[in-house]
């Protein structure tokens, strides 16, 4: 994920992603995010992009990740439970 961002800004606001997933599973707020993909059912090889978004008193991830037909689905996982709250 953070090898196909560019240098700069992109780089900047990836520490800062990756940053706060670590502070949160640091405070015990979330899993990790490979426990995550895995309670999902996806491969770490599948997701495109992850994003951490805050919700009290938890975090939520939401994943972009390219499903067995070359297509990009997302889907929101609560970092807490590893349930999936939403799939689009």
């Amino acid at each position: 994920m953070g090898a196909a961002l560019g240098v700069g800004l992109d780089t900047a606001w990836a520490m800062d992603e990756h940053d706060a997933a670590r502070a949160a599973v640091n405070a015990r707020a979330s899993l990790p995010l490979e426990a995550l993909i895995g309670r999902a059912g996806l491969q770490p090889s599948q997701i495109l992009d992850a994003k951490i978004e805050r919700t009290e008193p938890s975090y939520r991830y939401r994943l972009r990740w390219l499903d067995d037909e070359d297509r990009v689905q997302e889907i929101l996982i609560d970092g807490r439970t590893g349930a999936v709250v939403e799939r689009e």
